[in-house]
């Protein structure tokens, strides 16, 4: 599956948290997407400009705005919890604006 022109990676829970430590040091610009190994839920988390922007479709379908990272941080664990209850799988895509 093609998004902004880069190939999504199937890749397991356990490699997710180095993705994610880098997000939260320099979120502006970047973007990150999750999808299960269906494809019919996502997590995608916005770093613009000293705000995040956390988008849960699948089981809700809540976008929650001008969040400040230590609220993100919080929130994405608790939507991740939501949308990939089972899974050890997911598949993966950063952009970074360059």
């Amino acid at each position: 599956m093609k998004l902004g022109g880069t190939q999504m990676k199937l890749i397991a829970i356990n490699a997710l948290n180095k993705h994610l430590k880098s997000f939260w040091k320099r979120p502006n610009d970047q973007r990150i997407t999750l999808l299960t190994f269906k494809k019919d839920r996502s997590l995608t988390v916005v770093g613009i400009e000293n705000t995040i922007t956390i988008i849960e479709t699948g089981y809700r379908h809540q976008t929650y705005s001008e969040l400040t990272i230590a609220e993100a941080k919080h929130q994405f664990k608790h939507s991740f919890a939501t949308e990939f209850p089972r899974s050890h799988n997911v598949y993966f895509e950063q952009y970074k604006k360059n």
